[in-house]
């Protein structure tokens, strides 16, 4: 399958399913500097021929129409506004019949979300929509869900461990990932963010 996964940063993801299901994946992602790491870590295991990178923007994406049979997007879609462009977009370089897989944080019940998020300082940089709304905006775009789970996670134990380094850290530094941290255990227990796993066919 040609998969597209937008947003794909590192492209873990991306070298996940070139490897497990012999995808053939391109990582479109709006940082230069993530795209040529991924382009390293992707050589270091040798899947650069099963995967490739291209700096870009989600919103204009520069492939023709029906050029991939699968786009895959995960936990990046927050960080943009336009929704309806953003997944008419999708659609567009879809083949028909195409799948739309997708996770991502989206508004909970309780509102407003605690800040500082991973994505946002605030509500000017906070993207994310309630589930039925993205779902509304998702399916006018020319979808059909055919899987959407809504996961809310519980209360954090407060012993649980908690690696002690992760890319994130090594991104913003430790004591801001801390402060992140906290927050998102604040929203996860009050039920302010939700994670949706959906897929959709075009």
């Amino acid at each position: 399958m040609r998969v597209l996964d937008v947003g794909g940063g590192l492209g873990g993801p991306a070298r996940t399913l070139a490897l497990e299901f012999g995808c053939r994946v391109t990582v479109l992602d709006l940082t230069e500097s993530y795209v040529d790491a991924g382009r390293m870590l992707t050589g270091l295991v040798g899947l650069d021929d099963r995967v490739d990178f291209v700096v870009g923007d989600a919103l204009d994406l520069p492939f023709e129409d029906g050029a991939f049979d699968a786009v895959w997007t995960q936990n990046s879609g927050m960080n943009i506004a336009d929704k309806p462009r953003l997944y008419a977009g999708f659609r567009r370089v879809l083949r028909p019949g195409g799948r739309l897989v997708t996770q991502e944080p989206m508004a909970g019940p309780v509102q407003p979300p605690i800040y500082p998020l991973m994505w946002a300082d605030g509500p000017a940089t906070d993207h994310i929509r309630p589930p039925a709304e993205m779902r509304a905006t998702i399916e006018a775009a020319g979808f059909t869900a055919v899987e959407w789970s809504e996961v809310r996670v519980g209360p954090s134990p407060p012993d649980a461990p908690r690696p002690r380094q992760t890319i994130q850290s090594l991104v913003m530094g430790d004591e801001r990932v801390r402060e992140i941290m906290r927050a998102s255990r604040g929203n996860e227990d009050e039920g302010r963010v939700v994670l949706v796993h959906a897929v959709f066919t075009a």
